[in-house]
């Protein structure tokens, strides 16, 4: 009787899609959770045939995955490819001998299409390959006490089975995942933050949530298991929970002001910022360039509630959702690192 292999043997990997259907993976994501999201829809067969018995079975319509990682914040083991697929532009500006600044932002067009691989590392044709994947939603955790995580799905079509294993190849020297203590969270006025004077309060948690609300939908001709991915409309949305420090937020969300009295008709609008700073890079010219991994929504709009259990330590919630302002997209995530790419297939 052959022994059961154990889960910690699978692996996944990911690259933007070449001009194949699909493609092997430049890099390797260490992740604590993978989940396939396989789907297969059917339509009952029901038809009156002279008994009781109406039901003649099912026919298959429609295949597709939704492949998701989740894992600690890491950079350079693929976080910035996480960041480019979500979205789908960025520019990248080069300091010293070492730091990257890669900053991204919507796309109008079309996202990236990637390939993902995930299989078990015990047999030579067991992998599986997820191709057409396109970004739908990808969320970050914010919290004072815990590592940071990032979970980011996709919707593919559905896997090809019995791909050739890859070789697995993950970086020697890469640098430690961000830890809780590194994060720092920022709100002013709409446009954007001073980090000198509008750092948030005691924030002790919160998230940020990006999503592309892919719907998938086949055409007639098409390969069962091959579906079309909808591309909607880009939303941003989140909370974040602090301390209550004497400032009556829920006040200035009701009234527009700290010393309001009555309700306004305008919507609260502040500039948020959240950003995970890491260990140092190198310094160019009087400028520390550390390991960075920053949020920015130039206007959201903002709901705050203040506890008012009798038991529990007094703070304060607030969600938010972000809005566009003039010419600034809706939000730009800034990457600084030593990666020298993204790993992009030519």
């Amino acid at each position: 009787m052959m022994p059961t292999p154990p889960n910690s043997l699978h692996y996944a990997g990911l690259t933007t899609q070449c001009s194949q259907n699909y493609c092997t993976p430049t890099v390797f994501i260490k992740f604590s959770e993978f989940e396939s999201g396989i789907e297969i829809e059917t339509e009952e067969d029901r038809g009156h045939t002279g008994t009781r018995s109406l039901y003649l079975g099912e026919d298959r319509t429609k295949g597709f995955a939704a492949p998701s990682f989740t894992d600690r914040l890491r950079p350079e083991q693929g976080l910035e490819d996480f960041m480019y697929h979500i979205l789908g532009t960025y520019q990248k500006q080069s300091y010293g001998t070492k730091t990257q600044e890669y900053i991204f932002t919507p796309t109008d067009n079309d996202l990236p299409k990637v390939s993902i691989t995930h299989g078990f590392n015990y047999s030579t044709i067991g992998a599986r390959g997820f191709p057409n994947a396109i970004a739908d939603e990808l969320e970050v955790t914010l919290d004072a006490e815990k590592p940071p995580e990032v979970k980011i799905k996709y919707i593919s079509d559905f896997p090809e089975y019995g791909k050739t294993e890859p070789t697995l190849t993950f970086p020697s020297n890469a640098p430690p995942s961000f830890k809780s203590s590194q994060l720092s969270a920022y709100m002013g006025e709409v446009g954007g933050v001073n980090e000198e004077i509008d750092k948030i309060p005691c924030m002790t948690e919160g998230n940020i949530k990006i999503s592309n609300n892919i719907d998938t939908s086949i055409c007639a001709g098409t390969a069962i298991g091959s579906v079309v991915k909808d591309v909607k409309e880009l939303t941003v949305e989140g909370s974040f929970k602090m301390r209550y420090t004497g400032t009556e937020y829920e006040r200035l969300w009701a009234t527009g002001s700290l010393t309001g009295t009555t309700m306004s008709p305008n919507n609260l609008t502040k500039s948020l910022r959240f950003k995970y700073e890491g260990g140092l890079i190198e310094s160019v010219s009087g400028t520390d360039y550390k390991y960075t991994l920053q949020f920015d929504i130039p206007k959201a709009n903002l709901k705050f509630t203040e506890s008012e259990s009798g038991d529990d330590t007094k703070t304060v919630e607030a969600e938010f959702k972000g809005a566009t302002h003039l010419t600034d997209p809706i939000v730009t995530i800034t990457c600084i690192s030593q990666l020298s790419d993204l790993h992009i297939t030519p």
